[in-house]
């Protein structure tokens, strides 16, 4: 399980949950790492539940269950999603929450999970013009948060001294996949607010101070 990194992202129809997905599997897959993905839809389009588990691995290695049930990552971009899936978050988990959807983030998952973020995904959209930036925006945000050599996320996730994170090439996947991802996969008139929202999450990330040294919880 040491190659594997497993994402769940959870929300709620119109949030661009599917969006994100593809965009993740994609950037991965054009750096040569093996991926899937899977997803669950309730039957109403907007307002149901919608989830995507993706799972990342090193290119020679093969991944034999596609669905996510003890996630590295876990991304609730919806209250139910959090309702949903906060028991699967072990002390070895990340967890991104939108501040504005997630509003009751708490409880022990939160205080003993590896790193948390509740943070205003959705509400930056908003100040851009759209709320349907939201999902670009945290993508953003994960692809600074998993730079393998400034802050050592990586290492925290598989209990690795910092010092050895260099070694992690499969968590890496390079920002410039992500953003080459993004263009491609636009429409033409949503291409230029999908990069600048995209920016926007990145940004977001590289203001964060992520523990070097030892691991610790972030607190916002």
């Amino acid at each position: 399980m040491a190659n594997l990194l497993r994402i769940k992202i959870g929300g709620i129809g119109g949030q661009g949950v599917q969006f994100f997905s593809k965009l993740l599997i994609n950037a991965a897959f054009k750096q040569g790492l093996n991926v899937t993905a899977t997803s669950f839809y309730e039957p109403a389009s907007t307002g149901g539940l919608t989830v995507s588990d993706v799972i990342i691995a090193h290119k020679n290695e093969e991944i034999i269950f596609p669905f996510v049930e003890t996630p590295e990552i876990l991304i609730c971009l919806a209250q139910r999603a959090w309702d949903e899936f906060k028991l699967l978050a072990t002390p070895r988990c990340v967890i991104l929450a939108d501040k504005d959807n997630v509003q009751d983030f708490s409880g022990e998952e939160v205080e003993n999970a590896k790193l948390h973020f509740h943070l205003p995904f959705y509400g930056k959209a908003i100040e851009m013009g759209s709320e349907k930036l939201g999902n670009i925006i945290v993508l953003g945000f994960l692809s600074e948060m998993l730079d393998l050599a400034d802050h050592y996320v990586p290492a925290l996730l598989q209990d690795l001294d910092p010092e050895d994170a260099e070694n992690l090439e499969l968590l890496e996947v390079d920002a410039k996949n992500f953003e080459e991802t993004l263009i491609n996969s636009s429409p033409a008139k949503f291409r230029e607010n999908n990069i600048k929202a995209f920016k926007v999450g990145y940004a977001m990330s590289q203001a964060i101070e992520y523990p070097k040294e030892k691991i610790e919880q972030h607190k916002k």
